[in-house]
């Protein structure tokens, strides 16, 4: 087994998506040897999943699961699951009056797994990747994102004003900046849009701005000159589109 063109994934939250999504393959599982006794059902189902799609599962001490894994919050489940390539986008990848988020700009995967979770629950339809693929830590995005990213269809963009093939579909294009923007509570946002949120630092580019039909912002409840972390700006916009669409 190349371990290089594998993923860890940790936790059975991660390890069911991967299982019920199906859309990558378990390669190796690995369980704490004295967890057999102590989660018998848990077990009883991953060996029939085990049966089903054809991996083995390894049991193996739980010391071994906490040096393999982040910390020692694995659950004592671990598993080594196939990489993934993210398509790219296509016109006809996109859904008639549906919801897409495009998150920019967002380098720490903790934070963008916590946005995909965000937007998976407000019920977004997919999620646009510019330039990045995130693959390498798709195991560090699962986790935070309670196995989100593997449920939700993600796609790349070569280049960034590619989104405005969204327009083709009659989409609108809104962008989470301060600049010529409305108040996200007064704005107008019926689907079929798609939502373009940036991370802290290097916020949304001017390229992807120059494609925006309207830009929106979070009004805060003080006086705060710092900006919100891109997962929480992407949550507030999701549900308050949510809100909208009801």
């Amino acid at each position: 087994m190349n371990m290089e063109v594998n993923v860890l994934f940790e936790g059975m939250t991660s390890i069911r998506s991967v299982i019920e999504i199906g859309k990558r393959k378990i390669v190796r599982l690995l369980y704490d040897d004295t967890r057999k006794e102590k989660n018998p059902k848990e077990l009883a189902w991953l060996k029939h999943r085990s049966e089903e799609f054809g991996f083995d599962i390894e049991f193996v001490p739980r010391e071994h699961l906490d040096e393999l894994c982040m910390g020692n919050t694995h659950g004592g489940v671990a598993a080594y699951c196939e990489s993934l390539n993210i398509p790219p986008l296509s016109a006809d990848n996109i859904k008639k009056n549906g919801l897409y988020f495009m998150l920019a700009g967002i380098e720490d995967p903790f934070n963008f797994g916590f946005a995909v979770r965000s937007v998976y629950a407000a019920g977004a339809d997919g999620i646009i990747l510019p330039q990045r693929n995130w693959m390498n830590v798709a195991g560090i995005v699962c986790r935070s994102s309670a196995g989100a990213s593997e449920r939700i269809p993600m796609y790349t963009l070569d280049n960034e004003t590619d989104i405005l093939m969204f327009h083709e579909k009659d989409y609108r294009i809104i962008c989470a900046d301060l600049r010529d923007s409305i108040s996200v509570f007064d704005a107008e946002l019926k689907k079929p849009i798609v939502c373009v949120v940036g991370g802290e630092k290097r916020g949304i580019s001017r390229a992807l701005l120059d494609t925006s039909d309207l830009n929106v912002h979070i009004p805060y409840g003080r006086d705060f000159s710092e900006s919100l972390s891109a997962a929480s700006a992407a949550a507030v916009i999701a549900f308050e589109v949510l809100k909208n669409n009801i």
